[in-house]
C-alpha cells in the first residue's frame, strides 16, 4: 500500500509540472498540489500503521512461544517467514 502511495505521488508530482509547463489554469493547478498533498500525506500514515501492524505480529509470535504446539505450526511459521520478508526490507 505504501508503494502504491508513494507511485501515485510521484506520478501527481509529474502531472503538476506538466499543467505548469502547460500554462493551465491557476485553479486546476492548486487543485493538483491539493490532491499531492494529499497523497504525501498518505505515506507516513501508511508507514505508521505497517510498522504498528509489524510490532503487533512480533509480539503475538512471541507469546506463542510458550505452547510449542501452535508456536511450531504451519500458521506461526507462515507469520514469521512474512514479518521476516517486511523487516528485511
Amino acid at each position: 500500500e505504501e508503494e502504491t502511495y508513494v507511485q501515485e505521488a510521484k506520478e501527481q508530482e509529474e502531472r503538476v509540472e506538466r499543467l505548469q509547463k502547460q500554462g493551465a489554469d491557476e485553479w486546476d493547478v492548486k487543485k493538483q498540489r491539493e490532491v499531492l498533498r494529499d497523497c504525501e500525506q498518505m505515506i507516513p500514515d501508511c508507514k505508521k500503521r505497517l510498522d504498528n501492524a509489524v510490532s503487533d505480529l512480533e509480539a503475538f509470535l512471541v507469546s506463542l512461544r510458550a505452547d510449542a504446539s501452535v508456536g511450531e505450526s504451519q500458521e506461526a511459521k507462515t507469520a514469521r517467514e512474512v514479518l521476516d520478508g517486511v523487516t528485511s526490507n
